[in-house]
């Protein structure tokens, strides 16, 4: 009887300890993939909106391009656009258009639409992320995003979900808090959403400079 007690306990023993190991190594085999990939483009689109759910009337967009050395950020809210930096890397300079398309040159102090994509690389950076004691203390689950198979990556306060193919990043999630003085009113989040990679769409004419700059 004991044996048989003994037996099962063993053997209860080496199977969690195989789901262990199995979780462990897909997840760090997923993860390390996708880590390791190239995200560097030369032309290249994205939009992001921004929600705060303790303000939901609240959505603004941003848009980014890139083509070769031109980058354009363009901001809109309630369906304006209200902000536009074109920013050229040859030159290290920096062209602002407002809502009434006047235009202004500075000397660049704002980074241009970088090379690299938001992807898996953007969660990794926390100083908290190890991807051998994440792979082996978390499950990754696969979880429909705006119809796009995601992984969630948990870190502190932020919440990442990353595609499960590609890697890009598809939303952004952090805790934030609506307060009156010291007091906590709402609980709440801060959510970002980042549209499919679109490669090789960009044209000259989107990245342009503007004719007329003050």
């Amino acid at each position: 009887m004991k044996k048989t007690i003994l037996t099962i306990i063993l053997t209860i023993f080496a199977v969690v300890i195989l789901v262990i190991l199995a979780n462990f190594i897909r997840n760090f085999l997923l993860l390390n993939k996708l880590i390791n990939k190239d995200y560097k483009m030369e032309n290249y689109k994205y939009t992001i909106s921004n929600i705060d759910t303790t303000k939901t009337e609240e959505i603004s967009y941003m848009s980014y391009y890139k083509k070769d050395n031109m980058g354009k950020t363009e901001q809109v809210y309630k369906g304006e656009i209200i902000l536009q930096i074109i920013s050229d890397s040859n030159t290290n300079k920096a062209y602002i258009v407002d809502a009434n398309g006047k235009a202004t040159l500075e000397e660049k102090t704002r980074q241009g639409v970088p090379e690299e994509v938001p992807s898996i690389k953007y969660a990794i950076e926390n100083p908290t992320f190890n991807i051998f004691s994440y792979s082996i203390t978390h499950i990754l689950p696969t979880i429909d995003i705006n119809g796009r198979k995601c992984i969630p990556i948990k870190l502190e306060d932020e919440l990442y979900y990353i595609e499960k193919d590609t890697g890009y990043l598809v939303r952004k999630q952090n805790n934030i808090g609506r307060y009156s003085g010291a007091s906590l009113e709402e609980e709440g989040y801060l959510i970002t959403d980042y549209t499919p990679i679109e490669q090789n769409v960009v044209t000259d004419e989107d990245v342009a400079i503007p004719e007329t700059v003050q």
